[in-house]
């Protein structure tokens, strides 16, 4: 699983495929706002994050909008918060 930094937002999921100018993501969760992020991954925690769970489970990304991408090492998120 990875934590993805994109231009404006990010995103955590699996990836599902990676298409010439796009990654499609399953389990795909958007996040508006995060805590600090060393402690995010390390620890997983979301506490004080603004999350949304994509309904259908599938995000897609343009890889040109990626900042950086991280390893997810935790449970992906179910619920909004």
């Amino acid at each position: 699983m990875r934590f993805i930094r994109a231009v404006t937002y990010h995103w955590i999921g699996r990836i599902a495929e990676l298409g010439p100018d796009y990654i499609l993501l399953e389990g795909a969760v958007w996040v508006a706002s995060s805590p600090r992020l060393n402690e995010m991954l390390q620890s997983g925690s979301l506490s004080g994050a603004e999350i949304e769970v994509v309904p259908d489970g599938q995000g897609m990304i343009m890889r040109a909008a990626m900042v950086d991408v991280m390893r997810w090492s935790h449970p992906l998120p179910t619920v909004s918060q």
